[in-house]
């Protein structure tokens, strides 16, 4: 136990200068950084001789030390004391009167337990149907695209194995996307989970292979910042939908065929912001049979799409207005087919027959066949069913019709008017 003590402490003092110098890299400022290199220089390297203090044998995310100052009692387990970094650090700096934020502390012993803990043998990358397999076992914890239900969500991965890769910690501990984007530059996506000493590893790593990091690792509300301070563009093959993007979520244009998308971390002019767990394409499908109708010859009624085939078998031209109706509205005098406001401005039910008359005199709703020969009208059971068949019909006309809408950031909705029941 003593020579992995010794070992862990000579190991402790090597990695807190690096890791001094990893955080002034970060961008932290002159002032704070100072402050902890006093704390380093004055307090901690006094400790470490005097405390035995080391990396702990127990947990490599905390230290361990002995008050005791004999030499003997400075290597049994049941002496030693076992703490946090930044709550050891925190107390070191207020023996010295330093102002220095937890948050501070916390950003440093984050490359602290990088630079001890970091391997880049415990990083994998993944290509193409190996990245849809991590996302089913839920690499990196569970999140809105994880599970095997969302499978159809993350095709996009598979389908651009040239274009992003995920990058894995520790088997299935950690994730983050790779990106290539359409300027050649190499891009680190968010990291999943978002928080935890894994995301100081994940930065040396990507120091390490030439990739840029984000700024920050929090959920995205607007403008992704980067590193480089960069606008980020890619180019991807679509399906017929999205997944949630984190950084990459504004859509520059419109699809080109439904087939390629440009992606961007930033909003520029009229982008399409497709930051959802179920974005969808709005194509071109037969609102009746769901053919793709984009490449062969279709007809649009009423805001939705018909191939030729279903056109003329499921609508009809109205004999009043000459208007294309879906044969759903159809009423039929005749040989006539009428939509359902013409047949209420030409025609009235019989009295007494129920069959329809031409709406010529309101006063005398009674056909000429009813009014010459009474005794032969239908019996009561006849204009009956007669009656049930006009009222079923007018109710299937006024039942809620399912209409598409493509909203301002295409998503293909499918809404109904609200029903009287």
């Amino acid at each position: 136990m003593k020579e992995e003590i010794l070992r862990n402490r000579a190991k402790l003092r090597k990695a807190t200068y690096s890791a001094l110098s990893e955080y002034r890299s970060s961008g932290a400022g002159s002032i704070v950084s100072g402050y902890i290199k006093d704390v380093l220089d004055k307090v901690f390297i006094y400790n470490t001789d005097r405390h035995y203090l080391s990396v702990s044998l127990d947990d490599p995310s905390q230290v361990s030390y002995c008050h005791n100052y004999r030499t003997v009692e400075s290597f049994d387990s049941k002496r030693r004391r076992r703490v946090g970094v930044v709550r050891y650090f925190s107390r070191l700096s207020e023996k010295l009167d330093r102002n220095i934020p937890v948050n501070a502390w916390e950003d440093y012993a984050q490359c602290l337990l990088a630079s001890l803990n970091y391997s880049s043998d415990q990083f994998e990358i993944l290509y193409g149907s190996d990245v849809i397999k991590a996302y089913e076992e839920e690499c990196g914890g569970h999140s809105c695209m994880t599970g095997k239900t969302n499978k159809h969500l993350i095709e996009l991965y598979e389908k651009n194995a040239d274009k992003v890769s995920l990058l894995t910690y520790r088997g299935t501990f950690a994730r983050a996307l790779l990106w290539k984007t359409d300027a050649g530059k190499k891009v680190m996506d968010r990291v999943y989970p978002n928080s935890g000493r894994h995301l100081a590893c994940f930065a040396r790593w990507a120091k390490e292979n030439d990739y840029v990091c984000r700024k920050n690792n929090s959920l995205p509300e607007d403008n992704v910042h980067f590193e480089d301070d960069e606008e980020h563009r890619v180019t991807l093959n679509v399906g017929m939908t999205l997944p949630y993007m984190d950084s990459f979520h504004y859509a520059i244009d419109e699809p080109e065929q439904h087939r390629t998308i440009v992606l961007s971390t930033c909003k520029l002019g009229k982008a399409v912001h497709v930051a959802s767990t179920t974005w969808y394409f709005a194509l071109k499908t037969c609102c009746w049979c769901s053919t793709l109708v984009e490449n062969q010859p279709y007809e649009e009624l009423n805001g939705g799409y018909f191939c030729q085939n279903c056109y003329n078998e499921q609508t009809f031209e109205c004999s009043g207005c000459s208007n294309r109706f879906r044969r759903t509205f159809r009423r039929s005098v005749e040989d006539s087919q009428y939509c359902q406001d013409c047949h209420n401005e030409r025609f009235v039910r019989c009295r007494m027959c129920y069959d329809y008359l031409a709406r010529s005199d309101e006063d005398n709703r009674v056909c000429e066949r009813c009014e010459a020969n009474p005794s032969e009208t239908m019996t009561s059971d006849e204009a009956l069913v007669r009656r049930f068949t006009d009222s079923f019909a007018e109710w299937s006309i006024n039942w809620p019709q399912p209409t598409w809408e493509v909203r301002e950031v295409n998503e293909l909705t499918h809404n109904t008017t609200e029903s009287n029941q």
